[in-house]
């Protein structure tokens, strides 16, 4: 069963346990055990959700292959569109536990019939889109508790027709100013210790030579996928764990320019109040013990603010943020997934910080309330002149807040160039699979994708030459051997390939397409 799931050396595998697999293994285990009693229907409730965009086109090809062999039905339940459009034969729209549409796949995407569908398939960033950076059609307001459902149609509180104004009004572009951050060959290992003694007997890449920039006012957008050591490298930027080498060059706001990796504690800690973080997850990085006059006043607290000027200011960032001052007195379970996410940012922005490092902050969100979030973010950015790190693996959302995107691979920085130029003219065959594996929300967009084979390569042990070379079409010796260097292979774009120049990658991401 593990061999027909696709996980290699299944007789060793299967004396393993779950936390030594990766998350793609972890989810091909999970449909080898539903599969193992032969069922006539799977019910796969986000089967894909936690898993990068790679490892997620794997499993959706995967589990098409065993529906075939197998004649099963499938009941996919999931939040992400582009996986429905991709997957499905017929689609049925739930709304506050009710269902408001059912209809056969490409009425869905091309005809749908009631608002709360419409306003889902406005709310996605599209990879094809031509433009980027401009705002999302978001679904206002919040789904209303079961206790309190309204009388009626239950979205009719939220319902589109019902609300005057324009959504796509476009937010202009961030005018980038001088440079704010400067990653010089940054290292991060993990040293390996084995023995009675703990003896150190080699070390984990998680970072591996790293160096790019981020202007003041700009959108650098992270991707990757899992594991491949983007969380890390914030961590470094911020200082939360230090680096193993390398420079972190951070003009301070007096002007001067201060190297995080050495700096004093001492001096850390003006800093961190011009670097904050978003995390990924608002249901845990919120303390369910702490009010959110707590939660968003600590910043202010650490930083010496007096008491008698707290409230006022928390008040002023909730609603910066969208939500209500009275609320300030409740504590995170009251609110749902989006608001906790709202009030992570106003403690974020709690010390006018001028870098925001934003890690994976909207993939725990439905799409609708996402692009709530996201929407915040670029008009906080506008307001406040913010700068951000944005780490994902969705590539839709990436490419629709970013100004230029970064491409990590197993600890390396692969590519690195201005967003719609690394969308429609990529240099690197890692971003170019990368690209191909992300699913169109459009039934008639079916795309030949170029599936990556094989697992990511292990950071304690990397290949030669160039990391990605196992999993590469395109590899030829000098791959195998010479590791290539980040280099400029046009304007402003950067790549790490030895055969960057003769690659025509757009083309054959073109004729993916069908």
């Amino acid at each position: 069963m593990l061999r027909r799931v696709g996980i290699p050396l299944p007789e060793r595998r299967m004396n393993e346990y779950s936390f030594q697999l990766s998350g793609g293994l972890r989810q091909r285990a999970m449909i080898a055990m539903a599969l193992s009693c032969g069922p006539r229907i799977l019910i796969a409730d986000e089967p894909t959700t936690a898993l990068d965009v790679t490892t997620q086109a794997q499993i959706l090809d995967l589990m098409i292959s065993l529906q075939q062999e197998e004649d099963m039905a499938i009941m996919l339940i999931t939040h992400d569109l582009g996986v429905i459009a991709e997957m499905a034969d017929y689609v049925v729209v739930m709304y506050l536990g009710r269902v408001v549409e059912s209809a056969p796949v490409d009425d869905i995407f091309h005809d749908p019939q009631h608002p709360y569908t419409q306003a889902l398939l406005q709310s996605i960033p599209r990879i094809q889109s031509e433009s980027s950076r401009g705002r999302l059609a978001s679904i206002e307001g919040s789904v209303p508790h079961p206790y309190a459902r309204p009388g009626g149609c239950p979205f009719n509180p939220r319902c589109p027709a019902a609300m005057p104004g324009d959504m796509t009004v476009e937010t202009p572009t961030a005018q980038n100013g001088e440079r704010l951050i400067e990653i010089n060959n940054l290292r991060k290992y993990f040293p390996i210790k084995q023995g009675l003694l703990r003896r150190e007997v080699s070390n984990i890449r998680a970072v591996d030579d790293v160096s790019f920039y981020i202007d003041e006012g700009e959108t650098l957008g992270l991707v990757g996928e899992s594991g491949c050591g983007k969380t890390t490298t914030a961590r470094c930027i911020l200082r939360a764990v230090d680096a193993t080498s390398g420079e972190i060059l951070f003009r301070s706001e007096s002007g001067g320019i201060v190297d995080v990796a050495t700096a004093p504690r001492t001096q850390l800690r003006s800093l961190r109040k011009e670097m904050q973080m978003i995390f990924q997850d608002p249901f845990s990085s919120l303390n369910p013990r702490m009010t959110l006059m707590d939660i968003v006043g600590e910043p202010l607290v650490i930083s010496g603010v007096p008491k008698s000027e707290r409230e006022d200011r928390v008040a002023e960032l909730l609603r910066m943020v969208g939500l209500r001052p009275e609320f300030m007195r409740r504590f995170p379970h009251a609110f749902s997934g989006g608001q906790r996410q709202r009030i992570g940012i106003a403690r974020a922005i709690a010390l006018n910080p001028r870098l925001i490092v934003a890690d994976e902050p909207v993939s725990a969100l439905d799409v609708s309330v996402q692009a709530q979030v996201l929407n915040l973010m670029m008009d906080l950015q506008r307001e406040l002149a913010l700068t951000y790190l944005f780490i994902a693996h969705d590539l839709s959302v990436v490419k629709h807040i970013s100004d230029r995107i970064a491409v990590m691979y197993v600890g390396k920085l692969v590519e690195m160039a201005p967003t719609n130029e690394l969308f429609n003219s990529p240099k690197h065959p890692y971003t170019a699979a990368l690209l191909s594996s992300v699913p169109e929300p459009d039934p008639r967009v079916r795309r030949n994708r170029a599936v990556l084979q094989g697992e990511v390569a292990n950071p304690a042990n990397p290949p030669t030459g160039c990391y990605f070379n196992p999993r590469c079409e395109y590899a030829i010796d000098i791959c195998r051997s010479e590791t290539p260097q980040l280099r400029e292979i046009a304007p402003n774009q950067y790549a790490s390939c030895h055969r960057a120049e003769e690659l025509n990658l757009a083309g054959a991401l073109a004729n993916s397409g069908s």
